[in-house]
């Protein structure tokens, strides 16, 4: 039996996920206008793509093998999950525009996009990250 390794759902009309095969490396959401919720993502999981979830509230939390999380134009997003990956390179939130913080981001992140985040009022220390 193969693995499964990508996965994309793109039904704007999808309300919730099932589960999720512990073998995924990539998972793209995006424009999954109806979706409140993610299941528990796998523990090997690098990419999350959720931009357009415009109903999304939360992302649960992130596994260790992250690099990057697009989670752009989520509007019902106030907060993102305690970020612990030490592989996380791309961190792109821009357009949440309920995003009231990002948690402390890790060394090891070269891109951060959060523009238009308009209620964001807690930007963690950047001096780490920052070459």
């Amino acid at each position: 039996m193969e693995e499964i390794l990508e996965l994309t759902f793109n039904d704007p009309d999808i309300k919730e996920l099932p589960a999720l095969p512990d073998t995924l490396k990539s998972l793209d959401c995006s424009g999954c206008m109806s979706l409140k919720n993610l299941p528990t993502l796998p523990p090997g999981l690098q990419t999350l793509i959720c931009s357009g979830c415009t109903k999304l509230e939360t992302i649960p939390e992130l596994p260790d093998t992250l690099i990057e999380l697009y989670c752009s134009d989520c509007i019902k997003l106030t907060s993102l999950p305690r970020i612990s990956s030490t592989s996380l390179i791309v961190l792109s939130c821009q357009d949440c525009t309920n995003l009231v913080n990002i948690p402390e981001l890790p060394t090891s992140l070269e891109e951060l996009y959060c523009e238009d985040c308009i209620n964001l009022e807690i930007l963690p220390f950047l001096s780490n990250v920052i070459v």
